[in-house]
C-alpha cells in the first residue's frame, strides 16, 4: 500500500521528562562535527515499509557513515494485527506521534517515517529528501560536546555546552542499542511471506532529562544491556543530545557495542584525533611507500586519474582473512578499475617491526595489476592522519575505501566499525561509474 497515516495522538511534550539534572561543572567545549540523528519510524506490518529500511541501511554506502550520522529504526506498535512485529514498543509509537506537538502538526504519524535531526520530517523512501535533509543539517554546528564511556553494562556520557543556545535549555539525553542488520521471516500481514532484513533496529531505549549551565557540563550514566538474542558483533549504542522544547537535536553519536572490552572511548567534545574524510570533503595528504620503494603521492596519482583508496587492517598479529577476501575480490575487478582510469591504492598497517616482509607475505603468488598499488603504513603514520586508528588490543585500522576524482576531492567514503561491512568491489565500481557520468 502507499503511505500509511493515521491521526495524530496529541501529546504535549517529546518525551516523558523528569526533573532537569544541574551542571556538574565547566569543561572546555571542543570542536568536534556536529553528526546527525536520522530516525526512520516502521512496522513489519506496513508493507511501504522495508524500501525505507533498505534506504536507511544503505546510507554508509552513500557516504554517510558513522562518522557523519546515526541511524536509529524505531518500530512502532500501532500496526500489530495480524502480524505483532517483534521489535515493536509502544513508547516508539509515543515518541513519534510527540513531533506532531513540537512542530505544531497533526499528521506526523505514519510509516515509513523518517524524521532527520529532530527537525525535517518525511516520507522514508524518498531518497532525494533525505540526503538533502541529511547535508542541511550537516552545516551546522554542534551546539554540544559528548564525551562518552562505555564500560560492561553501564554507560557514562558527559555533555558538555559548546553554545550558549542551550543554556538554561531542558534538554533529553537518548540512550539506543541498536542491531544491524536483522533477518525476520514475516508470517502474516501486508508482508506475510517475505523475510525482511532491517538495519538499525532499536532494541532498547532510555533517556535522562538534564540541563545545562553557559558554558557548563552534565554527566549521567545509564545502565545498559543487550536483549534476549541480540547479537554483540552486530550491535551498537547511539547517543543523542535533543531539546525537549522543539526537537532539534543538538548532537549524535554512535560506538559499537564490545563486551570483550573493558573500557571503550569515544571522545566527541575534542578533535584529538582527526576523522575520516566524508563524501565532499578535500582528500587528506597521501604520502606512502609502495613495496617496490617507490612513493606513493596522492597529487601525482589524481594528475591521471580517480584514485580508489582501500585500507585494508593490515598485519594485526596475523594475516587477516577477511583482508585476504577483499583483496581477492578487488583483483577481479581490475578490467572494471582500468576501463574507469582508476589508480587502486591499498594501504597495509601495522607495527613497523617486520611489517614489509609481512606485506609480501600477503600478495604473495598474485601480481598486481595495472594500475594497483600496495604501500606499507608503519606504525600508524597514514592512518592516524586519516582517523582510522583501531587503537585496541589486537586491532590496527578501521577497514576503509575512499574514492577520490581528479580534483582531490572524496566521492564516496565507507568506514567499517568491525571487521566486516566494508566497500564492496561492486559498490566502489558504482561509485566509479557515478563519478564518471558527472564529469
Amino acid at each position: 500500500m502507499s503511505h500509511r497515516r493515521i491521526a495524530a495522538l496529541a501529546i504535549a511534550a517529546l518525551l516523558a521528562a523528569g526533573p532537569a539534572l544541574a551542571a556538574d561543572g565547566g569543561s572546555s567545549p571542543g570542536t568536534a562535527k556536529k553528526k546527525v540523528l536520522v530516525e526512520l519510524y516502521t512496522s513489519q506490518g506496513c508493507d511501504s515499509c522495508p524500501p525505507a529500511s533498505d534506504l536507511l541501511g544503505g546510507l554508509a554506502g552513500l557516504g554517510y557513515g558513522p562518522d557523519r550520522i546515526v541511524p536509529v529504526g524505531f518500530h512502532v506498535d500501532y500496526f500489530n494485527q495480524p502480524w505483532i512485529d517483534p521489535y515493536s514498543d509502544p513508547s516508539y509509537s509515543r515518541r513519534e506521534a510527540s513531533y506532531n506537538a513540537v512542530q505544531r502538526r497533526d499528521d506526523l504519524y505514519f510509516t515509513p517515517m523518517l524524521m532527520v535531526d529532530g527537525r525535517y520530517p518525511m516520507l522514508g523512501s524518498d531518497k532525494p529528501k533525505v540526503l538533502a535533509s541529511i547535508e542541511r543539517a550537516l552545516k551546522e554546528p554542534a551546539a554540544v560536546g559528548l564525551d562518552v564511556r562505555l564500560d560492561r553494562k553501564a554507560l557514562t556520557v558527559k555533555v558538555a555546552a559548546r553554545s550558549a543556545a542551550v543554556a538554561g535549555r531542558e534538554l533529553l539525553v537518548g540512550v539506543a542499542v541498536t542491531e544491524d542488520p536483522v533477518s525476520t521471516k514475516v508470517a502474516s500481514g501486508e508482508n506475510g511471506g517475505k523475510t525482511l532484513v532491517e538495519h538499525a533496529v532499536v532494541r532498547s531505549f532510555v533517556h535522562k532529562p538534564a540541563r545545562l549551565e553557559r558554558g557548563g557540563s552534565a554527566t549521567l550514566s545509564f545502565p545498559i544491556e543487550l536483549a534476549a538474542g541480540q547479537a554483540a558483533a552486530r550491535s551498537r549504542v547511539a547517543i543523542f543530545v535533543q531539546d525537549h522544547a522543539d526537537g532539534r537535536v543538538y548532537q549524535a553519536e554512535s560506538i559499537p557495542w564490545e563486551p570483550e572490552a573493558a573500557t571503550v572511548r569515544v571522545v566527541a567534545a575534542r578533535d584529538e584525533r582527526p576523522g575520516p574524510p566524508a563524501v565532499g570533503d578535500p582528500a587528506k595528504p597521501l604520502d606512502l611507500t609502495a613495496l617496490d620503494g617507490q612513493p606513493v603521492r596522492l597529487d601525482a596519482l589524481t594528475a591521471a586519474g580517480p584514485v580508489v583508496l582501500v585500507v585494508l587492517r593490515g598485519y594485526p598479529g596475523y594475516q587477516c582473512p577477511i583482508c585476504t577476501g577483499q583483496f581477492g575480490s578487488l583483483l577481479d575487478h581490475a578490467p572494471d578499475f582500468d576501463r574507469a582510469g582508476a589508480s587502486v591504492v591499498i594501504v597495509y598497517p601495522g607495527p613497523a617491526d617486520g611489517l614489509k616482509a609481512h606485506a609480501k607475505e600477503f600478495v604473495r603468488g598474485r601480481d598486481l595489476p595495472r594500475g594497483f598499488v600496495l604501500a606499507t603504513d608503519p606504525d600508524y603514520t597514514f592512518t592516524n592522519r586519516y582517523g582510522l586508528r583501531w587503537d585496541s588490543e589486537g586491532e590496527t585500522a578501521y577497514p576503509a575505501t575512499f574514492v577520490i576524482d581528479r580534483s582531490g576531492i572524496v566521492r564516496f567514503a565507507k568506514v567499517s566499525r568491525s571487521h566486516e561491512g566494508r566497500a564492496t568491489a561492486a559498490e566502489i565500481v558504482k561509485a566509479l561509474g557515478a563519478l564518471a557520468r558527472t564529469r
